[in-house]
């Protein structure tokens, strides 16, 4: 018969008294209690605890080997496991199952009072709420036929992690296997438990049979604290014979009997971690409780690279640097120093994975600084980011007098020797990404043009201190779409590192990458490669060939090159960024994903677009695993995909995707960023290559709109959206204003980007076009002709913007009657279409309507009809009918058919055309269709009737076209 015992009481005053002098444990434990057995059980804790405080590790009770019985309720034993805090666990099968072995935990004979039971009852209400798959299973709970509880458990046929650990090598594995250490515990925080408990013997190493991938699994709740205080409000007791913690992996307010909180497994996974990735604990060995509290009050845990030789596992400077502050940040001593969780912990250790900047801080004056702005916690950024400048410039305009301004500041630069104050606000700045959270960067980019004056002033005589401020500054303006602003900084920035003295390398190079990325942006792109090759040049010298730095540089410069049009040099520079990434012991996955998405984009402009578009999706998956759906690195990379999608033909696709990420992008960045206006012009033009106009017009214009607000006056993207503008003139039969809106596209590409740039294909291109339509037929040939020659310095010579020159130019000898060269570029056309964008993609139909056009005159209307009937089906599945590309379509399959004397079919299809909706070139020739359509039926007046209201829309037109006047003689010789 067992004395009743609280053990609640035993377990709250032991933990309580081991913050004491043991000196007073007797009068605090007699003070506490009258119940003698309490202080006895007390006291011998703490006695025992004193002389050896790992005497909680072991278990004093050896597992008997003789079972107490073959059989628990329905199982029977196989064999003893082992024994856990509150009994022993067994090895066993359930009768007639066949569904593998189970674990089961008995309480221990001897442990069966009231107040054990209620624990162990806890510890099966603890395991029923954890249904994870790193977590051990409860599978059901019963009574032996001695009324002891049992947990059955699934059995976990896998090995101890410590046993595990030595044949891992990478660091990349290690801490991806922690992440799902941290997930299982992330989960029991969810569900309101806190394990306790956590040590590398409580996790188990597992490897599915399937892949033979591995994963942790979580053992032993019998300590945990359960926070669900309606449900359960207890904590669960232990004795001399029960665990109460493990010393080892305990955190300091268990140690030192404080409260426990989900940040004390927060500590141990800290602790966990460090052991995973040196092979030892980071306590010094300790012989007694006195010493080991004494040790804990001034621990820092040591950085990795004391206990193993970092230089062999690979990674960089920055990757171990960033471990040791997570580390540092995981392991503090006060609890609120910790993370927050272990979801954060888990988020900083993915960050680090990914190479992206860490949450967490080492403990400097910075970081001291960075708690005190989090305790003050002012309510928008822009306060915060204004707190942060009176601290290092005293601006204080807005709280306090100038005078306590001026003097706050010069105390902090005097005091704090200027950087650590600069480091500060250099983090809040760059904590702001633009792409990302575009409203605080925003919000601080106003705040720091309204105190700019002033901050000039206070930092007159610190140079170097306003130079590395304006070197930040012209990279949150670049990014905001500022470029002009960001190129006026840099220029500061530069002239005041300068004066000071030579100017170190760090800064050099960022002030020669954003030089270049600022002449990139507003089109100045030999000036940009001018740059970046410096760049390249100088992160090669010091940190070597296969260094990250150089990696990142040589993608800026390839870059550059890809906009210059030097696209087998661009593909050169960003494939060997790209292996440089792969070849990382900690591999970069965002770089990685920029060199693929800038694969993507050069394989697209040399019209390989099948790989563009296995480059551009690698690309989306990196970024929608780092980033997620809807960040705006993933909805670049989705927007380019889009672009592909259009390129293939596959249109409705494509305006899909434009929607989905105009819709995000404008409620993440705003209405006026660059992204904007990109996104706006992709979707115009696909609108654009389907024919429907008027969509892409509205487009086009909101466009240039708004790069003509934030973009400087000549600006290629502007030249840009003044070609499509242009482009779509001419085929409404704008032809005046189509004119001039094409030669400013053309001036100014001219001077930002000189006569041989890829952009001067398509604005020459237009242009002949134009003067095709104003029956300049030798000009047209002469500006195709020279579009020709530019593609051909800078497109691969089938890349299929050389397929659309060869196309247009056809139409120049179609219009000349040199009907064989016609057939000669449009069969070439053809060619470089079917093999870049297949034989179903829409502009290949359109070569095929232009080839049967051109077989009408050479060969009749057989073989003109044998194109149209492979034209057709293609049309049909990428336009909407009343798209305008079918008229073109219809007007020859009428002049086939009318040639083939098939007069019924031929009126069937000019009645599918609205002659209003047609161009008037196009209006001229549907009337001469339909006068030889009458004349070859014996309706002479109707034939001579639609004859002269052809002929006399023909004389009105504002240019001669040479193709309608060829025709016109034709139809009037037929008629007489």
């Amino acid at each position: 018969m067992h004395n009743k015992l609280d053990w609640v009481l035993v377990e709250e005053l032991f933990t309580r008294a081991l913050e004491m002098d043991p000196q007073t444990w007797a009068n605090f434990v007699q003070s506490q209690s009258d119940d003698e057995g309490v202080q006895k059980e007390v006291l011998d804790l703490l006695h025992q605890f004193q002389a050896n405080p790992e005497f909680l590790e072991s278990s004093p009770t050896p597992l008997q080997s003789d079972l107490p019985t073959t059989r628990i309720g329905p199982y029977e034993v196989i064999r003893p496991l082992g024994t856990g805090g509150m009994g022993h666990v067994y090895l066993a099968q359930k009768v007639g199952s066949v569904s593998g072995p189970v674990a089961i935990k008995v309480v221990r004979e001897g442990l069966n009072h009231p107040e054990i039971l209620q624990r162990f009852k806890a510890e099966q209400h603890i395991l029923a709420q954890l249904d994870h798959p790193f977590i051990c299973r409860l599978i059901e709970t019963g009574q032996t036929e001695s009324g002891l509880p049992y947990l059955v458990m699934e059995h976990i046929d896998g090995v101890p992690l410590q046993e595990y650990l030595p044949t891992v090598q990478d660091v990349p594995s290690k801490l991806r296997f922690f992440l799902d250490i941290c997930e299982a515990v992330q989960f029991a925080h969810q569900n309101l438990i806190i394990h306790r408990d956590l040590k590398p013997n409580n996790i188990f190493v597992t490897r599915a049979k399937s892949n033979g991938a591995v994963s942790p699994k979580l053992l032993d709740f019998g300590i945990a604290k359960v926070l669900d205080a309606d449900s359960w409000d207890i904590t669960l007791a232990q004795t001399q014979e029960l665990k109460v913690l493990t010393l080892k992996y305990a955190s300091p307010e268990q140690i030192f009997g404080k409260p426990v909180q989900t940040t004390s497994d927060v500590y141990s996974l800290g602790l966990i971690l460090f052991e995973m990735l040196t092979g030892s604990h980071p306590y010094p060995a300790f012989d007694n409780l006195n010493d080991f509290q004494a040790a804990l009050v001034d621990f820092r845990p040591p950085k990795v690279a004391t206990r193993v030789n970092v230089a062999e596992l690979g990674g960089g400077k920055t990757f171990w640097h960033d471990l040791d502050t997570i580390l540092g940040k995981a392991l503090a001593i006060d609890p609120t120093r910790r993370y927050g969780s272990v979801a954060h912990l888990r988020d900083d250790i993915q960050r680090l994975l990914k190479g992206l900047p860490i949450s967490a801080r080492p403990d400097t004056l910075f970081y001291r600084s960075s708690l005190f702005l989090k305790r003050n916690k002012w309510p928008v950024f822009s306060v915060a980011c204004l707190f942060v400048l009176v601290l290092a410039f005293g601006i204080l305009s807005n709280f306090q007098s100038r005078a306590l301004a001026r003097s706050s500041a010069r105390l902090v630069l005097e005091n704090q020797k200027n950087q650590s104050m600069l480091e500060l606000m250099v983090r809040m700045i760059e904590s702001s990404d633009p792409l990302v959270e575009p409203e605080k960067a925003l919000k601080m980019s106003e705040l720091i043009s309204e105190n700019e004056a002033q901050i000039a002033s206070e930092l007159k005589e610190q140079p170097e201190l306003a130079g590395q401020l304006h070197l930040v500054l012209a990279r949150v303006h670049h990014h905001l779409g500022n470029f002009e602003k960001s190129e006026h900084l840099v220029g500061l920035a530069q002239s005041e590192l300068e004066s000071v003295q030579a100017m170190d390398p760090t800064s050099q190079t960022k002030i020669w990458h954003l030089f270049g990325e600022n002449a990139r942006e507003r089109g100045r792109y030999v000036e940009a490669i001018q740059f970046h090759e410096k760049v390249v040049a100088a992160q090669e010298a010091r940190f070597g060939p296969a260094s990250p730095e150089l990696a990142s540089a040589l993608r800026f410069y390839a870059n550059a090159l890809n906009y210059n049009g030097q696209y087998d040099q661009a593909e050169q520079q960003v494939t060997r960024s790209l292996e440089i990434w792969r070849g990382l012991v900690s591999r970069n996955r965002i770089e990685e994903s920029n060199a693929l998405h800038l694969l993507g984009t050069i394989a697209n402009n040399t019209g390989r677009l099948d790989l563009a578009a296995e480059y551009i999706k690698q690309a989306i998956d990196v970024n929608v695993q780092v980033y997620g759906e809807t960040h705006p690195h993933t909805l670049y990379a989705k927007a380019h995909y889009a672009v592909l999608l259009s390129n293939q033909g596959r249109y409705d696709e494509a305006l899909v995707e434009y929607e989905n990420v105009l819709k995000v992008r404008r409620s993440v960045l705003g209405e006026t960023h660059p992204f904007i206006a990109m996104t706006l012009f992709n979707m115009a033009n696909c609108y654009f290559n389907i024919g429907e106009l008027a969509q892409a017009n509205t487009l086009f214009k909101e466009a240039l709109d708004l790069r003509r607000k934030v973009l400087p006056q000549n600006h290629p993207d502007i030249a840009a959206c003044l070609t499509k503008l242009g482009a779509i003139a001419k085929q409404q039969g704008h032809l005046a204003q189509a004119s001039e809106t094409l030669l400013e596209a053309y001036r100014m590409n001219q001077v930002m980007l000189g006569s041989d740039h890829p952009s001067m294909v398509s604005i020459l291109s237009q242009i002949g076009l134009l003067k095709l339509d104003m029956g300049q037929d030798q000009d047209a040939e002469k500006y195709i002709q020279q579009a020709i020659e530019v593609g051909l310095k800078t497109h691969d010579r089938d890349a299929p913007e050389m397929a659309t020159c060869y196309s247009q130019l056809a139409k120049v000898y179609m219009g000349l009657n040199q009907w064989q060269l016609a057939r000669d570029y449009q069969e070439k056309a053809l060619s470089i279409y079917t093999e870049k964008m297949g034989a179903q993609h829409l502009y290949t139909a359109i070569v095929m309507v232009g080839l049967a056009e051109i077989s009408l005159a050479l060969q009749g209307g057989a073989a003109a009809s044998d194109w149209l009937d492979r034209a057709q089906p293609i049309f049909e599945a990428n336009l909407k009918p009343e798209n305008k590309r079918f008229h073109r379509l219809w007007l020859i399959r009428a002049k086939t058919l009318l040639m083939a004397g098939e007069t019924d079919q031929t009126n069937e299809y000019l009645a599918k055309l609205d002659v209003n909706q047609l161009s008037d070139a196009e209006q001229v020739e549907w009337y001469l269709l339909q006068a030889e359509l009458f004349q070859k039926r014996g309706e002479r007046e109707r034939a001579l009737l639609a004859f002269k209201q052809g002929q006399d829309l023909f004389g009105h037109l504002p240019y001669p076209v040479s193709r309608l006047h060829h025709q016109v003689e034709e139809a009037s010789a037929f008629l007489e």
